[in-house]
């Protein structure tokens, strides 16, 4: 341990930003173990809103000279002058720090310092974990695939034996205009997804997410990026969380429940709805009201959905029902995590709120009533959940979730998916300073 005491360690945090939820567990973490900690944020502003979560670590600024050109970065020439300067910023850092986490390594200030100082970067989403699935949503669109400027870059490619559009596998994703400025200026990766940079050290929630990054290439010869299983650092409380029935009921009377009702949490991760993702919400609300009466529904918007998306969709769903608590302000895992806790059953189509109740053995009915082509089909993959593709489907679930076996039976089956796919045997923070010790004492090791 003394050989790491000191170390510096370097946190581009830049906003606050949900996904990134972790990051003052992970702080309070390095410094106990004796690390320095500096987290960069973007401005004044993110400070004044989060700096104080950050003690002890010292909190500095992006610099004007480079946040003026990040904030103007979907512009080309504004974006070649970020390149530079971000070379320029990463350089001047790696004079003064040991090792640096960045959120993602596929922004062009977070890849760059990545490419100058050993790096690490956290993967915490519902990405990878189903590579079919995943690479699905990525498919071009028709409309792309028939522009001029694509056709002429793929003719390119072909007739020059050249890598120009990006790759995943097999498939050409989909790409922003910033992608070939990017690739010219130096973006070290086949495509613009987080961890294929080569960058040091990439942390993963689960043993298959890691298999699935490696079947893409990613941790195994000649990529030099090594793969370690934490778990989710946004769940580093998470994990050992417990509710008592005071508690319990402390938080159902925050939602309104009515005492007796038996509480449905709906989670909704689509940032816009179209009419027959409405039309699907819909379908499963008239099915869990059939089948109990005294039901009520908490329905959690994603923290990205605009407001106008909000009031759409709260308007046709008031139509059917009038037992429903809307929640659209962004709450963080640990109040997500007190509201499944408190709630008779999750019932969920995509997106990560379903690994709490997965980890803490709490009901899912997941499910795919119409075909939305946004995720379809996740919750079946992880076998975490009673899956219904037809409302009889949903009520043959709740039937089954009244009896002993029907119960056990999904206990063993999220058992199994925390096995695969979230690590919840340890402290992830823990897991992720225990990487960067090994880090430094490796190196140590090889003077």
């Amino acid at each position: 341990m003394s050989e790491i005491i000191g170390k510096k360690i370097l946190l581009p945090l830049l906003d606050d930003y949900y996904l990134f939820s972790y990051s003052s567990d992970l702080v309070a973490q390095l410094v106990a173990d004796g690390f320095q900690v500096t987290v960069v944020l973007r401005d004044k502003a993110i400070r004044n809103t989060m700096g104080a979560s950050f003690a002890p670590a010292e909190i500095i600024l992006l610099p004007t000279w480079v946040r003026v050109f990040l904030n103007r970065s979907g512009k080309i020439l504004t974006r070649v002058v970020l390149w530079l300067v971000a070379r320029i910023y990463a350089r001047s850092l790696s004079r003064s720090f040991d090792f640096a986490i960045v959120p993602w390594d596929n922004r062009v200030v977070w890849h760059t310092i990545s490419k100058s100082i050993p790096s690490l970067t956290i993967h915490n989403t519902t990405n990878f974990t189903d590579n079919e699935l995943f690479l699905d949503s990525l498919k071009l669109t028709e409309k792309t695939t028939k522009k001029l400027s694509h056709r002429l870059i793929r003719w390119l490619e072909s007739k020059l034996g050249l890598t120009i559009l990006p790759r995943v596998g097999s498939i050409v994703p989909k790409y922003k205009k910033e992608w070939l400025l990017d690739k010219f200026m130096g973006l070290t990766s086949p495509n613009n997804l987080q961890g294929f940079s080569g960058i040091s050290y990439l942390t993963v929630t689960g043993s298959a997410v890691e298999s699935n990054y490696n079947q893409l290439g990613v941790g195994i010869a000649p990529n030099p990026t090594k793969i370690f299983v934490v778990g989710s650092p946004n769940y580093e409380h998470v994990i050992t969380l417990k509710v008592n029935d005071d508690e319990r009921q402390a938080t159902r009377d925050a939602l309104r429940v009515p005492r007796g009702a038996s509480l449905y949490a709906l989670f909704l991760s689509p940032s816009s709805f179209s009419q027959i993702q409405i039309r699907e919400i819909q379908d499963v609300i008239r099915a869990v009201s059939k089948y109990r009466k005294h039901s009520w529904f908490m329905i959690k918007f994603h923290p990205k959905t605009p407001l106008s998306e909000v009031s759409k969709v709260r308007v046709q769903l008031t139509e059917i029902s009038r037992s429903i608590t809307f929640i659209t302000d962004y709450t963080g895992d640990d109040w997500n995590a007190k509201v499944i806790l408190s709630a008779d059953c999750l019932i969920i189509k995509q997106g990560t709120v379903g690994f709490i109740a997965m980890m803490h053995k709490i009901p899912i009915i997941s499910y795919d009533l119409h075909p939305t082509n946004y995720y379809d089909g996740m919750y079946e993959n992880f076998e975490c959940s009673f899956h219904a593709r037809t409302s009889k489907d949903i009520f043959t679930s709740l039937v089954a979730l009244e009896t002993h076996q029907g119960r056990e039976k999904l206990r063993r089956m999220q058992q199994v998916a925390c096995e695969k796919y979230l690590r919840c045997d340890c402290s992830p923070c823990g897991q992720i300073s225990e990487i960067i010790q090994h880090h430094f004492n490796a190196s140590i090791s090889n003077t």
